[in-house]
């Protein structure tokens, strides 16, 4: 049997990439479609990574280190029923908040949806008035 990609129906050679489709987004189109949805977009801009990261950072102090500490002060000062009447209350406040929590999630799926189509578009009519405009010498 020959060892080559038509007589081995497993070994498949990956298509080549086209050169308009580049893999790293363009600049351009990043700062265009940024400053596109920001003035639809309800929320404004989105947070920089530095802010987001910052906020995870708070959060996950917050999680680690306080709720251990409040868990703790309820069941040694409160005994187990006041910790298991919080528990009851924190099941309450989940299910209270679950729609906002969930809208919230709705709401970046559609910023995330709504980015990708600006960035494709905005790509597309940068590839095409680069193909018709004329060769400068």
């Amino acid at each position: 049997m020959d060892p080559t990609a038509s007589s081995n129906p497993r070994r498949v050679i990956p298509a080549i990439c086209r050169l308009e489709d580049p893999k790293a987004p363009d600049p351009a189109v990043e700062g265009i479609a940024e400053e596109e949805l920001a003035i639809h977009s309800p929320d404004g801009r989105r947070a920089s990574k530095q802010a987001w990261s910052r906020g995870r950072m708070a959060l996950m102090a917050i999680l680690s280190l306080g709720l251990p500490a409040v868990v703790f002060g309820v069941w040694y000062w409160g005994g187990k029923e006041s910790l298991l009447m919080g528990l009851v209350y924190v099941g309450l406040f989940i299910l209270v908040g679950y729609p906002v929590w969930y809208s919230g999630l709705i709401r970046e799926r559609e910023h995330n949806e709504a980015t990708e189509i600006v960035r494709q578009t905005l790509s597309a009519e940068r590839t095409t008035t680069t193909r018709s405009a004329p060769d400068r010498p």
